[in-house]
């Protein structure tokens, strides 16, 4: 493990605490070293694949819980970049397609609407991304006024939830994407 795992870890107890503040620092710290870490080492395997990403997820996470737009969203274009998205498709990678998405949770979040609806489409055999980036951009549209366009978004979530394929991809092996994309429904249908 690089030095970014040592200094990443306090964000998990002050995500608990509360101490969002704290949270990001610490990931802010992490990231720097892991960037060191992986360039300098020539890291290969887990840890620049999903690890390193982490770092910018939980950065995004608590950069949000602090109400910091700007760092949360800079953050969240950060996983999506640093995803492996050649991986994101293969089994036991379903982390993957959720640190991409990311930035459309995150845009909701703030309501950067004109930011999310600027995005471009996942990859059509992307299922979970595709859905809720349908659901982000539906979403943007309806707090545009513009709900025409929401209903559009809203019907290829929809579509998209009925995929059974949604109920073999986990995160971290905890969650089904078809679990989350039904909550994104019922949230936009609700």
């Amino acid at each position: 493990m690089g030095a970014g795992h040592l200094l990443h870890m306090p964000s998990h107890i002050y995500i608990h605490t509360g101490d969002y503040h704290l949270g990001t620092l610490s990931n802010l710290r992490a990231i720097t070293a892991d960037s060191i870490y992986t360039t300098a080492c020539h890291a290969l395997g887990m840890y620049p694949l999903a690890y390193y990403p982490h770092n910018h997820h939980f950065l995004a996470a608590t950069a949000t819980l602090e109400g910091n737009a700007q760092l949360a969203w800079q953050a969240a274009l950060a996983v999506q970049q640093h995803t492996a998205k050649d991986l994101m498709n293969q089994p036991g990678w379903g982390t993957l397609q959720h640190y991409y998405s990311i930035p459309y949770y995150v845009g909701i979040k703030f309501n950067l609407f004109d930011r999310i609806i600027s995005l471009p489409a996942p990859a059509q055999e992307l299922i979970y991304p595709r859905a809720i980036w349908h659901y982000a951009r539906g979403m943007a549209f309806l707090g545009k006024n513009e709900n025409k366009k929401a209903q559009l978004e809203l019907n290829k979530l929809i579509n998209l939830a009925a995929d059974s394929s949604l109920q073999q991809v986990t995160i971290w092996d905890i969650n089904t994407t078809a679990d989350l994309v039904q909550i994104a429904k019922k949230s936009a249908t609700g």
